[in-house]
């Protein structure tokens, strides 16, 4: 087939095929060779399309030019527009041999991704299914995560670039490309030369969720690790001398309040997560990270570890706690708001123009456009249609990477203009009809009896061509379990400064801009909460083996 006349489905569907886990136990760069395979694919692709200046350096980055179309109405140029996606996916999930399929004309019920195995994927589990009622779902076949957190924001990126490489016509700035590596074990920029890039302002296509969504918040994010010193004394002779540092560690644990744990929380409320504990009773570690959107919280999260250090020293004796704090990135939205807003403007504009409904949302973790905006390069992220990232339940439908090609493209051509930096909404009737019909249409659905894909061999027909559409099951549709959300009022708070309760919006008056990049912390990468190791124990302390988790 030629490449350069293939539909997004197909790129994606062509792309997943190549195994590009990262490894984060590699010390290479990329940490493995599938992304020096598909970073040689992509650059090849651009280059018969007709891209500019197409580059893979020595690390794997690839980059290319769209040459402008467009100018000021005084023949200056437009400001560079950038657009990047990360190449590797995933290493907590299985990737290798990843066999992608589709659902065609999606009904609502559950979905056989893997009928030998009894893998079913289903809206019980996953209520997001039942808003894509009527479109072609895609999935692996159960066994290995599918690869769209990454690979699906690049093939929208390069059939947008097709598109308008092969329409001059369409009015657009000069764009820049980036496809990078090793997003998925923090190292997305280790080697990254932001100079390369050469761009003005980015986007990230890269977000979980429905393709209208724009997110340009994420945490501000540290890392604590908290060192008990106890006192080791014979059991039978220890009333009044001993100091277990196991137990003290774990009453510092238990001062943090339990609504503030990542279990308990969601949308812009932050929390204290135990990362990892190991210990005896002369000596225990625990590390904890820290997460909150509002600066002010964040810093009173900080100062509440350090109270709580504090109150145990005057209990049990000066040094026996210490705690020690890094900052390790922070929210973006202090770059983007309010001098770079028409970056989220414009976005919002285009998906209008599409006859979407621009959705904001804060993202509970970091992103590539964290470390972008703190770089100098304000950079927000779009969505790239997919959901259930990094597992084996992560699916996509045709539509919605098809909506994004649309809403890459509408976008460029706002900023073709010259008051797109002004960053001004357009009015413009939104069409929910299609919202209301698949709601309906779901409410009516069978949630019992799955439907079966058809294997995707990386020309999937069109599904108007097709001789009949998936059968249609009767029965009622049952009740979707849902979590219910904890109390609030939950835990004891040992700080005299502890966070009040979550706004609506993060509270960021009064709270200067965060160190620039240089002199201050690197945030991490765009998809992963990177466990810190904490050090070893002495080997004359016995201690449990160490566990870690991702944030």
């Amino acid at each position: 087939m030629n490449h350069e006349t293939e539909t997004v489905v197909q790129r994606f569907l062509r792309y997943v095929a190549v195994d590009t886990q990262s490894d984060p136990h590699s010390d290479k760069v990329p940490s493995t060779r599938g992304q020096l395979k598909l970073a040689k694919m992509l650059s090849t692709e651009l280059t018969a399309m007709g891209a500019a200046d197409v580059l893979v350096d020595e690390h794997g980055y690839v980059f290319a030019t769209i040459p402008a179309t467009a100018t000021h109405s005084d023949g200056a140029d437009l400001p560079t527009l950038g657009f990047i996606a990360h190449m590797d996916t995933s290493p907590a999930c299985p990737g290798h041999g990843v066999q992608p399929q589709i659902f065609r004309n999606y009904q609502g019920g559950p979905l056989a991704l893997n009928v030998e195995k009894d893998i079913i994927l289903s809206p019980r589990t996953y209520p997001e299914l039942l808003d894509y009622v009527g479109c072609d779902i895609i999935t692996s076949d159960g066994t290995t995560l599918l690869g769209a957190n990454g690979k699906a924001g690049i093939a929208e990126i390069m059939t947008m670039a097709h598109t308008l490489l092969s329409h001059p016509d369409i009015r657009h700035p000069r764009i820049r490309l980036a496809f990078t590596i090793d997003a998925e074990i923090g190292r997305s920029f280790s080697s990254f030369d932001i100079k390369t890039l050469d761009a003005d302002y980015a986007y990230t296509v890269n977000g979980a969720g429905h393709w209208e969504k724009i997110e340009y918040e994420n945490f501000n994010a540290a890392k604590a690790l908290v060192t008990v010193h106890g006192l080791s004394v014979h059991p039978g002779n220890a009333k009044g001398l001993m100091r277990n540092a196991s137990v003290i560690a774990m009453e510092f644990f238990h001062a943090l309040p339990v609504n503030e744990r990542p279990e308990n929380t969601e949308g812009y409320r932050g929390f204290f997560m135990l990362e990892g504990i190991q210990g005896g009773v002369s000596l225990a570690r625990s590390s904890y990270l820290i997460r909150d959107h509002s600066r002010r919280k964040f810093e009173a999260k900080k100062q509440q570890l350090f109270s709580i250090a504090r109150a145990l020293n005057d209990k049990y004796g000066p040094g026996t706690v210490e705690c020690s704090i890094q900052d390790t990135y922070y929210n973006m939205r202090d770059k983007i708001d309010p001098e770079n807003m028409h970056l989220v403007n414009n976005a919002k504009k285009a998906v209008r123009l599409c006859s979407g409904v621009p959705e904001e949302a804060p993202v509970r973790g970091s992103t590539d456009g964290a470390y972008l905006s703190y770089a100098g390069l304000p950079c927000p992220n779009l969505s790239c249609g997919g959901h259930n990232f990094h597992g084996r339940f992560e699916f996509i439908d045709c539509e919605s990477m098809e909506q994004v090609v649309h809403l890459l493209v509408t976008l460029v051509e706002v900023y073709g203009t010259d008051t797109a930096l002004m960053g001004k909404s357009m009015p413009s009737k939104i069409a929910d009809e299609a919202r209301k019909m698949r709601a309906e249409a779901a409410a009516m659905s069978s949630l019992d009896t799955p439907l079966t894909a058809e294997p995707a061999d990386g020309s999937p027909t069109d599904p108007a061509s097709e001789d009949g559409a998936a059968p249609d099951t009767d029965g009622g549709a049952g009740a979707i379990a849902s979590e219910e959300e904890p109390p609030d009022n939950v835990g004891v708070d040992m700080d005299a400064a502890a966070d009040d309760g979550p706004d609506a919006e993060p509270d960021t008056s009064d709270i200067p801009d965060a160190p620039d990049d240089e002199g201050g912390p690197v945030p991490d990468s765009a998809d992963s909460e990177d466990s810190s190791e904490m050090e070893a124990l002495p080997e004359d302390d016995p201690e449990p083996s160490e566990d870690t988790a991702e944030g």
